[in-house]
């Protein structure tokens, strides 16, 4: 389901959506995680992409099997969305290659399978939350816990992290379901994020509870034994 910032919550039932967990899937696009695309050919070590976007598609298959809401962002990052001293600095900086331009095909998301039930937001920021729709649409889904997950760490997934801490969501980030341009400009990333109290985990400790418990959407999202920071 794609959410639009002016259809903001229409179609959606609360008694079906209510989950106190959700997840959140920053920008699976091509340009970041196809071996083709524009930013995965400038990464230090692009099997970390590799093996964070498989295991992304393998966490999107246990939460959906527990009802818990999968929100996924697409960033479009053509000039028409960028503010005019933005273009400037881009320009100064020396930047010629598009990232995720509208209808192109570095802006598609093909590396993993999206359902009918996930919410798709459109944003042309790092900041997910940023003149979009995803957090009123959180609250009214009845969510407090994020799993946040995605492309790139440093940076969209970096600044998305930050501002739902600052909105008040606890941020949940494993640490196989994200990736960077670098391992050092990830580690420095979740460093941040688990200074602003995010919880910064293992992954497979994750997967290995959700495997192992039934989940109630209506409560918290278990503690996890094996966290890494």
């Amino acid at each position: 389901m794609r959410v639009e910032k002016y259809n903001l919550l229409g179609g959606i039932s609360p008694a079906r959506s209510r989950s106190a967990v959700a997840v959140v899937v920053v920008d699976p696009q091509n340009d970041f995680c196809h071996v083709d695309g524009v930013v995965f050919k400038r990464a230090e070590k692009p099997q970390r992409i590799l093996d964070a976007t498989k295991w992304i598609h393998s966490m999107l298959t246990v939460a959906r099997r527990h009802g818990v809401p999968c929100f996924i962002t697409q960033s479009f990052f053509d000039d028409k969305y960028k503010l005019p001293a933005l273009i400037k600095r881009h320009r100064r900086l020396g930047y010629r290659q598009k990232v995720c331009n509208e209808s192109t095909w570095g802006a598609r998301i093909e590396a993993i399978d999206i359902r009918p039930s996930d919410f798709i937001i459109t944003k042309h920021t790092a900041d997910a939350f940023l003149y979009t729709c995803l957090e009123p649409l959180l609250w009214k889904c009845g969510v407090e816990r994020l799993l946040l997950c995605g492309f790139l760490t440093e940076i969209c997934v970096l600044e998305t992290g930050r501002s739902a801490i600052q909105r008040g969501f606890e941020v949940i980030v494993p640490r196989e379901g994200t990736a960077g341009l670098s391992g050092t400009c990830s580690d420095v990333a979740l460093n941040e994020l688990a200074a602003l109290q995010a919880t910064i985990l293992s992954g497979q400790a994750l997967l290995g509870d959700w495997l192992g418990h039934d989940i109630d959407r209506q409560l918290p999202l278990p503690l996890f034994a094996e966290i890494v920071l």
